[in-house]
């Protein structure tokens, strides 16, 4: 079968030959009759297609910038040109920035597309955060407390814990940051969790958050002591997300106050962090300005009423010895509080004036 095809017209053969004719043509007939190989060309009209829509994403680990990759094209017709502004592969910095692209096919066909580049001034760390002692099975969200190398870059977020563990993405305040301290105010201490720049994320060092801290001091001292002995046995205290001040000894997260709570803080006992942002913790462990007894009249009513087991005005390692008498538990954190308590008489009278 003879064909005219009427110029200027581009056709393609969509065999993969990509057969393009301009022009006016007269495409030749073969002597024979039979058209079994003969071409078929097809008109191609489809502009090429691009496939971007709005992006929004936080900035690359260490800084306030992102480098975006955009702009891919489909079409029927070839490999498409492409032109955008800015071009594929630009550093952007944290804002809205619209980016226009225009595209031509080798079948002469042409589109234009818009679309808008959002930063956010973020950057993303991967973290694994492990709460010491926690007995919940399944799913259990906690309000996590995170300080960057700035003092100022404070972020507090509700976090979902699998089996006692966090494993996953957070969003910090975008900058060159090296560490980051993690907490959860109404349980724990602080832990630090050094920071590793892999281009556009962070993957932070595993932490484990050691608990026993009730009144967010970043110390396991007689005061959380106190709130353990007088809440034992009662359900646990949500607190908020940020911590909203309430305390709680529930550190297990079990939903009551028990003896595994108990076990947490007598292993934990006189320990002590602070974060010092960028400086990662300090602080370290030591028995120098642990406080071992509080008068009753320094503690709340509710809690002091409940606690001077021994009656005498003062609430000390006596009184938590009791408190595990009544229990049934073992006299472990009553012997830790009594050994540290002789430990600074021990130094106070080494050196006359000194010691608490």
């Amino acid at each position: 079968m003879c064909s005219t095809i009427a110029g200027p017209r581009r056709l393609f053969d969509p065999s993969g030959d990509n057969v393009i004719l301009q022009g006016g043509f007269d495409i030749a007939c073969p002597e024979s009759t039979d058209t079994t190989d003969s071409p078929t060309f097809t008109l191609d009209d489809e502009a090429p297609v691009f496939d971007d829509s709005d992006i929004e994403r936080c900035a690359d680990a260490g800084g306030c910038t992102s480098i975006v990759d955009y702009a891919a094209v489909t079409d029927n017709c070839g490999t498409p040109t492409v032109d955008c502004d800015p071009p594929s592969g630009s550093e952007f910095a944290v804002g809205t920035t619209t980016v226009e692209c225009s595209a031509e096919d080798d079948c002469g066909n042409t589109s234009t597309w818009d679309f808008d580049v959002t930063i956010n001034p973020c950057n993303v760390v991967n973290i694994e955060i492990t709460l010491q002692g926690n007995s919940t099975t399944g799913p259990d969200t906690r309000c996590i407390k995170t300080v960057g190398d700035e003092c100022s870059d404070v972020v507090h977020r509700e976090l979902l814990f699998t089996d006692g563990v966090f494993d996953g993405q957070i969003e910090i305040a975008c900058d060159d940051t090296s560490n980051l301290c993690v907490k959860d105010e109404q349980h724990t201490l602080y832990e630090t969790s050094a920071l590793t720049d892999v281009g556009t994320e962070y993957n932070a060092a595993a932490v484990t958050l050691k608990a026993g801290d009730t009144n967010n001091d970043s110390k396991v001292n007689i005061f959380d002591a106190s709130w353990l002995s007088a809440t034992f046995g009662d359900p646990h205290d949500p607190g908020g997300c940020p911590w909203n001040g309430d305390r709680d000894a529930d550190f297990n997260n079990s939903g009551t106050v028990n003896a595994p709570d108990h076990s947490l803080m007598a292993s934990n006992w006189q320990a002590k962090t602070v974060c010092a942002c960028g400086a990662g913790l300090t602080g370290p462990d030591d028995a120098e300005d642990v406080k071992v007894q509080v008068l009753i009249g320094e503690l709340p009513t509710e809690v002091g009423n409940r606690v001077d087991l021994v009656a005498d005005g003062v609430f000390d390692h006596r009184d938590v010895f009791e408190f595990e008498r009544l229990n049934g538990l073992p006299h472990t954190l009553s012997a830790a509080i009594q050994a540290t308590a002789r430990a600074q008489k021990d130094r106070a009278s080494q050196n006359p004036g000194t010691g608490n």
